[in-house]
């Protein structure tokens, strides 16, 4: 299992430097992310688009191929201070909020 964070989705889909089989390998491994990696991904993307380091074709693309992947998504909340314990040897009972790949009509 992969557990992705923002960061390492966007660099695979954008970076020209990314290995040219690790989207392969994200669209072929099981893949783990806290439930609100969506809301990251999609506004890192746009803000690059809008700062013009991306194309429009290519922020389209990104977010596409972003959206085919089937990433498992994990309620954060039982990480938070005061919820009563950060034992990451618990993660892997949580239950996931949605496994099925999700698509999106969103428009930049």
């Amino acid at each position: 299992m992969i557990v992705l964070d923002a960061s390492a989705m966007v660099e695979a889909l954008v970076s020209p430097s990314a290995p040219s089989d690790l989207l392969h390998l994200l669209a072929t491994e099981p893949l783990a992310a806290p439930h609100l990696l969506d809301t990251e991904v999609l506004s890192t993307l746009r803000r690059l688009n809008a700062a013009r380091r991306l194309s429009d074709p290519f922020a389209n693309s990104a977010r596409e191929t972003y959206f085919v992947l089937t990433i498992a998504r994990y309620e954060t909340a039982s990480l938070a201070p005061g919820s009563g314990s950060c034992d990451t040897t618990a993660l892997p009972t949580m239950r996931p909020i949605s496994s099925s790949p999700k698509r999106s009509t969103l428009l930049w």
